[in-house]
Order: structure tokens, then sequence, then C-alpha cells
């Protein structure tokens, strides 16, 4: 009796010994990473975002995909991240997620006044390898907010450069358009002659940023390039492009503008008129 008694005491331990094992075992189990999970939401441009164990990539790709956003990628993106966060900007959310990557956005947020909570931005993201600090978000007066572009010294010019350069080429004219923009805030007179492509876009608007870029680097060189467009069919093109010659100067672009001062539209030969008298002006 006693040896029975024994045994099922016996029998009584080793089952509190085993469920405290696997008591143990949940606990544990509890206190395990998780799987890798991501879950995002974009409406009307502003992004919540959970994710656990995921690559940079993986996230802005979902970002990019519900966003309606061209993303064109230059790096590997292939760390890993744990992440949340709710109701942010997209562009504030883009900054979180790359945290301190060289990137370019480029979309125009939705109106304040759009009843669609389900309405996609549109626009496009660039990640370029350079490791430069990004510059801070500006705004332009179209509402195309630019962020980070890169500092026009840093190591990865040469492959963000080709990276837009292929967007030149892409069938969306606002595409080309929003690469002609960051190609002349990134790469100075490395951009040139692609902005010099740029100026016989099929796409009005394409030219008019490039004359505004090569206007902007300003020199010898880009007012050279700029001969291309005084020979455009398009007199509005021809006077804006005076118009970036005249704010240019030097040799070249007085030269172009005794040349544009026989051109077929008067608007064209007054502004260049007018911008070789100012020139003169600043010689005496």
């Amino acid at each position: 009796m006693q040896h029975g008694n024994y045994r099922a005491g016996l029998i009584a331990v080793l089952a509190l010994i085993a469920g405290s094992a696997e008591a143990q075992k949940g606990i544990e189990s509890g206190l395990r990473t998780p799987n890798a999970y991501l879950d995002a939401e974009i409406n009307n441009g502003i992004v919540t975002l959970k994710a656990h164990d995921v690559t940079v990539k993986r996230l802005v790709e979902e970002i990019a995909h519900r966003g309606a956003i061209r993303l064109m990628l230059n790096t590997a993106l292939d760390e890993r991240v744990t992440l949340e966060f709710r109701q942010l900007p997209l562009q504030q959310a883009v900054d979180r997620i790359l945290r301190g990557r060289n990137y370019a956005l480029q979309y125009l947020p939705p109106p304040c006044s759009t009843v669609n909570p389900g309405a996609r931005v549109q626009g496009t993201l660039w990640v370029f390898s350079d490791d430069a600090h990004p510059a801070e978000a500006a705004a332009d007066d179209t509402g195309i907010v630019r962020i980070a572009v890169p500092d026009p010294a840093g190591s990865g010019n040469d492959e963000a450069t080709v990276l837009l350069a292929a967007a030149l080429g892409d069938w969306d004219a606002s595409v080309r358009e929003e690469a002609v923009d960051v190609l002349g805030d990134l790469s100075g007179e490395a951009a040139i002659p692609l902005l010099e492509q740029a100026l016989v876009d099929p796409d009005s608007d394409v030219q008019e940023a490039a004359i505004a870029a090569l206007a902007d680097i300003g020199g010898e060189q880009a007012a050279r390039a700029l001969a291309t467009a005084l020979n455009d069919d398009n007199a509005a093109l021809r006077e804006n492009t005076v118009d970036a010659l005249g704010d240019i100067g030097g040799k070249t672009a007085t030269r172009l503008l005794q040349r544009a001062l026989a051109d077929q539209e008067r608007l064209v030969r007054d502004a260049a008129a007018e911008h070789l008298a100012e020139l003169l002006n600043q010689q005496d």
C-alpha cells in the first residue's frame, strides 16, 4: 500500500514537473521574436505603418505600391528594421523609413478638400546610394515637395545621375520633368549634357524645366547648351531661353542673345535686346 502511494506520488510529481516545463515553453515562446510582418496604409497622403523585421526595400516598395508612386532604386536597402507610426504625412513617413539615406521625393499632395478617404498620391521616389546627409524639405509654388536632394559634392552623384538619366527616357512626361528638376539640383555642371538632351523633349513642360535648370547652374557650358533651345519652333520657349541667357550672362550668352535679335518673333527679339542692354550696363 505504501509502495502504491509512493508510485502515485511520484507520478503526480512527474506530471507537475512536465506541466511546469510546458508552461515554461509557453512563456519562452511568448518572448520569442514573432515572424516578420508588414501592414501599411496610405489615405490622402497620410501613412500608417506597422512592420517588424522587414527590409527597408520592402517598406519603400509597399509605400510606393499603395501610394501609386514610381520607385527608382540605386541601392540595395537590405537592412531589416522594425518600425511603427500612425498618421504621418508621406514625406515624414519616407524620412522615417529611409533614416538619413540620400533620396529625393517629388509628389503633389492631395488637396485638403479631397473627400475621398482612399485617394492615393502620385509621384516619384528616387533612392540613391550616396551617404551624404539629406537637405531639408522644401515646397515650391506648385505644391511639389522635394526632399533630401543630395549634396552636389556628394560621392554618389555619378550613380544618381545615371539613375536620373534613365528617368529621362520614361514614357510619362511628368516623370521626365521631375527627373530634370532633381538632376539640375543634384549634379551641377555634370548634368548639363542630359539637360541639353531634355531641351528637345517632346513635352514643353520638360523643356521649360531644362531651361530653368540650366539657368540655375549658369556658366559658359550651360549657356552653350541653351543654344539648342533657340532653334525650337515654340516662340514662347525661345523667349524663355533668351531670359535664361540674360540671367546667366557672360560671353556665350551675349553672343547667343545677339543671334536672337534676328528671331522671327518680335517678343523674342525684344527680350534679347532688353537683356543685351542690361548686360552692357553691367559691364560699364
